[in-house]
């Protein structure tokens, strides 16, 4: 857990930056793509799920926050705004890529239901 901490603070550690450039270089988030690196990192991966789940995300600058499902802001988004989340284009995009372009177009498949639109409005 120290490991995943370290990583996803983006701590000044030549390893934490080396698997960043080797793998995540394209804004990739880790726990969002599919398993890669060495035997080492890929065991540290299977504890994702846990680490995630007894932490909170600071945003920052959004690239490595799931807008969706990672939990900050004390919400967990998927959760909170259900119908609107079932018509999301990407349903594992970052907090920064969903701001860069945040359009209703965009976003999400149209059209909206009444409920999906209402939660819309107060997203």
């Amino acid at each position: 857990m120290k490991h995943l901490d370290k990583f996803y603070n983006q701590k000044d550690v030549p390893w934490v930056k080396l698997v960043w450039n080797a793998h995540y270089q394209n804004g990739q988030i880790p726990h969002a793509t599919t398993d890669k690196g060495s035997f080492w990192w890929r065991d540290l991966l299977k504890l994702c799920d846990m680490f995630r789940g007894i932490s909170s995300c600071i945003v920052g600058n959004g690239s490595t926050v799931l807008f969706w499902s990672d939990v900050w802001n004390n919400h967990l988004l998927q959760e909170k705004f259900p119908r609107l989340y079932s018509y999301a284009k990407d349903k594992r995009i970052s907090v920064a890529k969903f701001l860069e372009n945040n359009t209703v177009m965009a976003q999400f498949h149209l059209p909206l239901s009444e409920q999906a639109h209402q939660e819309y409005m107060e997203l």
